[in-house]
C-alpha cells in the first residue's frame, strides 16, 4: 500500500491509528482526506494507461479535463467510466461509495459508528488505491516485454 500512496501514506497510518484507539470522526475525516487527495494521481494513472493503449486525443482531452476539475463528486462519477472492471461493483462507483462513507461523520454520526465506517471500509479503500496506481504500471513493463520480444 505505502508505493501506491506516497506521501498519503501518514494519513492512512493516522487513521489506521485513529481506528484502533476507537476515534471514528477523525479515522473518517483522514481516510476522507487522503481519498481526495489520491483521486488526481487516480487520473493521472489512467491517462497514462489509455495513452499506453493508444486513445485518442480526445479521449485524454476528456480525461484531463476531469482531472482539473475541482469537484470530488463530478471527478469520481466521470472517473466511473474509466475505471477497471475488476474495481466496479454491480454499477456502484467505488470512490463515491467510500467518499460518502467517510462524509457520514460529518451529518451526526457517533465515534462508534465512524470507527465501524472505518473498520469496514479500510479493506476497500487500500484494494481501489493500490489497483489503479499497480496497474498503469504493470500495463508499462508488459508493453515493454512484448515489444523486447518482437525486435528479438
Amino acid at each position: 500500500m505505502a508505493p501506491a500512496l506516497g506521501e498519503d501514506i501518514a494519513l492512512y497510518r493516522k487513521a489506521v491509528t485513529l481506528e484502533s484507539e476507537s476515534f471514528g470522526v477523525g479515522a473518517c475525516a483522514y481516510l476522507r482526506r487522503l481519498l481526495e487527495n489520491q483521486i488526481d494521481p487516480m487520473m493521472t494513472s489512467l491517462i497514462e494507461f489509455k495513452q499506453a493503449v493508444s486513445a485518442t486525443d480526445e479521449e485524454i482531452g476528456d480525461l484531463e479535463r476531469i482531472r482539473t476539475s475541482k469537484d470530488f463528486s463530478a471527478k469520481a462519477t466521470e472517473i466511473y467510466h474509466v475505471l477497471p472492471e475488476h474495481i466496479r461493483i454491480d454499477g456502484h462507483n467505488p470512490l463515491i461509495t467510500l467518499h460518502r462513507a467517510y462524509s457520514a461523520d460529518m451529518h451526526g454520526l457517533s465515534d462508534e459508528e465512524c470507527v465501524e465506517i472505518a473498520k469496514d471500509t479500510l479493506e476497500a479503500l487500500a484494494f481501489v488505491l493500490t489497483h489503479l496506481a499497480e496497474r498503469p504500471r504493470q500495463r508499462r513493463s508488459y508493453v515493454d516485454k512484448i515489444k523486447e520480444l518482437d525486435r528479438g
